[in-house]
């Protein structure tokens, strides 16, 4: 009798059910890699009355809305590269334009950058239109791939007849760029076409033909992108500034 009495016990101990309970783990974060996106640019007068703006912006995603104020009112748009180039009137000789894009994806918004007009001498004239651009829809921030977007000795003068035309960039083989251009109402003797933009053309300069063309050899890696533009100057008179992407 006994002997049944602890079997019994034994049994309903047995049949005890266990209770569950969650352990609250420690917060893991993750840091993110997304980089800002940021703008650069130059301002390059092309008249009394206008000036060329052109530069590029950085980030994760192509095609950014660009915002212009300043000594100049204005909005473009990035090509799928990043670069920009407008060309907007201004009264304010000497004047900041301030600028700052804004990613069409993410909605971020980049520094605020800004760059002082130079000031130039000679009379009012209209604004120079762009010719021989290889890139896009609004014509393109050089200095992609570093060097100053647009000629460091832009002559303290005035626009004349000079004017590029046909200006392109081919890239014929590996590490080898071409860019060529003509040079309309130039003289062999006095005309020549200075390049700016990236490291690797950025002042140098060639003399042009009897016909009025220019070509320039460059060695430029494959894995650099950029800006390259080009001038011609003739005494105190200079052309358009031309453009091509890299």
């Amino acid at each position: 009798m006994f002997g049944w009495l602890r079997t019994t016990r034994r049994s309903s101990a047995g049949s005890r059910s266990a209770r569950l309970s969650l352990e609250a783990l420690e917060s893991r974060y993750c840091l993110s890699t997304a980089v800002a996106p940021q703008i650069a640019f130059d301002v390059v007068p092309v008249s009394q009355q206008a000036v060329e703006i052109c530069g590029t912006v950085t980030g994760e995603n192509p095609g950014a809305q660009v915002n212009l104020s300043g000594a100049v009112t204005g909005t473009t748009s990035t090509d799928t590269s990043g670069h920009f180039d407008i060309v907007l009137p201004t009264t304010q000789a000497g004047g900041t334009v301030y600028g700052q894009a804004i990613d069409q994806l993410t909605a971020a918004l980049t520094n605020l950058g800004s760059a002082q007009i130079p000031l130039l001498s000679g009379t009012s004239l209209a604004p120079a239109t762009l010719s021989g651009s290889s890139s896009l829809s609004t014509p393109s921030l050089g200095g992609g791939g570093g060097g100053t977007p647009f000629p460091s000795s832009t002559p303290n003068g005035q626009m004349g007849t000079l004017q590029i035309v046909n200006f392109a960039g081919s890239n014929p083989y590996d590490g080898k760029w071409v860019f060529s251009g003509v040079v309309k109402n130039g003289s062999p003797a006095s005309t020549y076409v200075e390049f700016s933009g990236m490291p690797e053309v950025d002042g140098i300069t060639v003399n042009i033909g009897s016909d009025g063309s220019f070509s320039l050899t460059a060695t430029i890696q494959a894995s650099e992108h950029g800006t390259v533009c080009a001038q011609a100057m003739d005494g105190t008179t200079y052309s358009n500034i031309v453009s091509t992407n890299v």
